[in-house]
């Protein structure tokens, strides 16, 4: 941006504004002289520097002329984006730097970097709070000088409704040397779209970062260079139907230098929720998820990876507890709101400018979590529980006897324990009858179309020449099950796709007195086996787990074989060792309270 004439012909800072920049800049202690020893300034800089190094900017009218330049577009790290500046022109940069900046590494780098572009420098004082503002007004301008309706805007807005139109989850943007290849993420899978001018995928990033991006990423303006994340809210029409739509926006340099690539998970914020009954678990499973949310204390755990379905099922869940319940307070702790909550008091955290949340000596997130408890909740539900401190807050709410709903990244149910107890929570505690009152395991899966082919006639026709897959899925299957190949044309309906839509392979952990003594026993292969006799739990007699209720799908003609390894697990019927009842009664569980 250039300064020339900002600060007059748009706008004069008035005097009131000049004063209080002062009284704050008044306050500020000096910043000390810049240190001159050995390689430092006297070395390397020493032809670079021009001006009064100690020159200190009072207030905006002070500022020179020329093109603002933040840290983010120098490709130097986010922590000093609040910190350093510049405003260059084309034979003189000004370094603007605060008194954290100052003969730090990072106002070093900075000055080399310009050397390298042939500049001269000259260093300029600022306090942070005088820098905070120059920087937000300078965002401010961007934003609005850029317009509501400029060619690039409506390229962007054209993008994202074809994507939704598809039913896209993320659209993904690769810039390679000239050209940027764009891939659009339908039912799991990836599926190619036009390519677009590496210039027009930097403008459309550019553009939806810098004009649209939330009030966490203010003070920076969007770089190829750097880790970039934001979150855009925006209203489009859809098939003629006005949606309120949440991008969640994240990209990154990629090698070679000067390519990059960027992903926006999109997010459409409805309230009209799915009802669990119709979320795609067993009636097995249901009910056991029905009983878990039964009480008024206890966790609720949705583990699996992103984009496996895990925010609808959360959803689902605390609608139903509402349901049940009847009027309760709901509060919900997330870092970005994804879907409306019908009831919910739900409370957003953002990021700050520098990309960590804090507040004291822990995270703003955090301090979220422990303030529900002063909020008079009947449930609660945290986002994710991603470290010690937020575990340890999530504990002590379910102590206290809250219910408490969250996620958290494993890879099966049984593996929530092993994960909770490297987060800190004690075994006491985790191995306590009611303190986990149901673990939810899922992954999304392509759903077949009709157009879809036999299995045994696609073998035959030699589609599919995998001798082990062949094998794998005969091991899983028997003659008169309805095993399904994903037609490779696809049809109208599935616009080509050979899929149409997806649903849950899932897997349900309600653990019971007896299971949770075998883990405080240290048998882990009895606890295991105890949960394989639930026939409530047990799919088809294959038993409970997420591979299981995929093979039973395979053989109803739900899934292609080809997916649900890609999305669960390599085609095996599971075995435990102990399964007998005789076995795993030879390991008795330990039981609190009682002799073993």
């Amino acid at each position: 941006m250039d300064f020339s004439g900002f600060f007059t012909s748009r706008r004069r800072p008035t005097e009131s504004e000049v004063d209080r920049v002062r009284a704050k800049t008044a306050r500020l202690a000096p910043a000390p002289a810049l240190r001159i020893e050995g390689g430092g300034l006297h070395g390397e800089f020493a032809d670079t520097v021009t001006g009064t190094v100690d020159e200190e900017i009072i207030d905006m009218r002070d500022l020179p002329s020329g093109k603002f330049v933040t840290m983010a577009e120098m490709g130097l790290d986010s922590m000093w984006q609040s910190k350093l500046a510049i405003i260059q022109t084309s034979e003189v940069a000004f370094l603007l730097v605060t008194p954290a900046a100052y003969s730090r590494p990072a106002m070093f780098e900075t000055m080399k970097r310009l050397k390298a572009s042939n500049r001269a420098v000259n260093v300029k004082r600022i306090s942070k709070q005088l820098l905070e503002a120059v920087v937000e007004r300078h965002v401010k301008d961007s934003r609005a000088t850029a317009g509501p309706d400029t060619e690039v805007e409506v390229d962007a807005k054209d993008l994202i409704r074809r994507a939704l139109e598809l039913r896209t989850s993320d659209v993904h943007i690769e810039a390679r040397s000239e050209y940027a290849e764009v891939k659009f993420r339908i039912a799991g899978k990836l599926i190619d779209q036009p390519q677009i001018s590496q210039n027009a995928a930097h403008n459309l990033c550019s553009v939806l970062y810098n004009n649209h991006a939330d009030s966490g990423s203010k003070g920076v303006s969007w770089t190829h260079e750097t880790v970039l994340d934001t979150s855009i809210d925006w209203k489009l029409e859809v098939q003629g139907q006005m949606k309120s739509v949440q991008i969640r926006f994240s990209s990154g340099p990629i090698h070679p230098q000067g390519n990059f690539h960027a992903v926006m998970r999109l997010l459409t914020m409805e309230a009209a929720e799915v009802p669990l009954k119709d979320v795609g678990y067993t009636p097995g499973q249901y009910r056991a998820i029905e009983r878990g949310l039964i009480g008024a204390q206890g966790l609720v755990l949705l583990v699996g990876p992103t984009n496996s379905g895990k925010s609808t099922s959360m959803q689902a869940m605390l609608s139903r507890t509402r349901e049940r319940r009847g009027n309760i307070k709901t509060i919900t702790i997330e870092k970005p709101v994804e879907y409306l909550i019908p009831g919910a008091c739900q409370m957003p955290v953002a990021d700050d400018r520098d990309g960590i949340a804090k507040k004291g000596d822990g995270s703003i997130y955090n301090a979220f979590i422990k303030g529900t408890l002063r909020q008079d909740p009947d449930v609660v539900m945290v986002g994710e529980i991603r470290d010690h401190e937020e575990a340890a807050s999530v504990k002590n709410l379910v102590i206290a006897g809250r219910k408490l709903f969250t996620t958290l990244h494993v890879f099966k149910a049984t593996a929530v324990f092993e994960r909770l107890r490297q987060l800190g929570v004690p075994e006491d505690v985790l191995y306590m009858e009611g303190f986990i009152s149901v673990v939810i395991f899922q992954r999304l899966v392509p759903n077949l179309c009709d157009c879809a082919l036999p299995w045994d006639e696609a073998v035959a026709n030699g589609y599919i020449d995998d001798e082990d897959l062949i094998e794998r899925v005969h091991r899983i299957s028997e003659p008169h099950h309805n095993v399904r190949y994903r037609n490779p044309a696809g049809c109208a309906h599935c616009r080509g796709t050979g899929t149409k839509g997806r649903s849950i392979c899932a897997e349900v952990l309600v653990p019971d007195e007896d299971f949770l003594g075998y883990l405080r026993a240290g048998n882990r292969l009895a606890a295991l086996a105890h949960w394989f006799q639930d026939q409530e739990l047990s799919i088809d007699g294959l038993g409970p787990t997420a591979i299981c209720h995929a093979i039973s799908k395979i053989r109803n003609g739900i899934h292609d074989p080809r997916d649900v390894e890609e999305q669960v697990t390599e085609l095996a019927i599971p075995r435990v060792q102990a399964s007998s009842p005789a076995a795993a009664s030879e390991q008795r569980p330990f039981r609190m309270g009682r002799s073993n």
